[in-house]
């Protein structure tokens, strides 16, 4: 059997001063995380609240870019169609003014031609001592011949169609305009005339004769056109 001692136990020795700190201390903590706590609902809360009206903004911001992109395609559409305008009117003009510039230079060159034609001709003229009354009539003569010269081609294309003796002839001119005093109306007249008349005939349109009558009268006929009939 053990023995016990004689002396009673002694109780731990405990500072009441550091436990009200301690105590204080926690309920201050306590406090503080209570009121982070409710801080934290309320930003919660505001963020719920925020959330509808950031998701509207987000909303008119994609909408307001939309717009602005759309706008920007109407107005790159519409430059383009202005540019493309431009260019057509201004290709178009270049080329009017082209065309009017090439025009007067012709004009221009032709005019220069002419008077340079003309003026050596008129050199040549002069060193051949051709008055200008004698020019002029040298014209007046060219243009008379030339006008007979379209005057007979269109008679003796109808003069082609002749194949007898009474369809009249048309009629064809000398150089002077003039047609011969011994022009006959038909093949039948022109039969009737005499030798030295049908020599004659020849001679005013510069044929060449021969020693029978025939043969001018035929000549005759060729130079006027009329080849569907022949005299023997």
């Amino acid at each position: 059997m053990s023995a016990t001692s004689g002396v009673p136990a002694q109780s731990p020795n405990i500072d009441i001063t550091v436990v009200m700190q301690l105590l204080g201390s926690m309920r201050t903590t306590y406090g503080t995380l209570n009121q982070s706590l409710n801080n934290l609902k309320e930003q919660g809360t505001s963020i719920k609240e925020l959330g509808p009206t950031i998701q509207d903004g987000h909303n008119q911001i994609r909408d307001l870019n939309t717009e602005i992109e759309r706008h920007d395609a109407q107005r790159a559409s519409v430059v383009d169609t202005v540019k493309n305008t431009i260019k057509g009117e201004l290709r178009e003009q270049a080329l009017a003014e082209m065309r009017e510039r090439i025009n007067a230079q012709i004009r221009d060159e032709v005019q220069k031609q002419v008077k340079v034609q003309v003026d050596q001709q008129l050199v040549r003229d002069h060193l051949q001592g051709i008055s200008l009354p004698e020019q002029v009539e040298g014209g007046r003569v060219q243009i008379t011949a030339l006008r007979a010269a379209v005057t007979n081609s269109e008679a003796r294309r109808a003069n082609a169609a002749i194949n007898d003796m009474q369809t009249e002839f048309k009629h064809v001119v000398r150089a002077d305009g003039t047609r011969s005093p011994k022009w006959p109306a038909n093949v039948s007249s022109l039969n009737a005339l005499s030798e030295e008349d049908v020599a004659e005939l020849g001679r005013d349109y510069g044929l060449h004769l021969h020693q029978r009558k025939v043969l001018n009268m035929n000549g005759f006929l060729s130079h006027i056109g009329v080849f569907g009939i022949r005299l023997t």
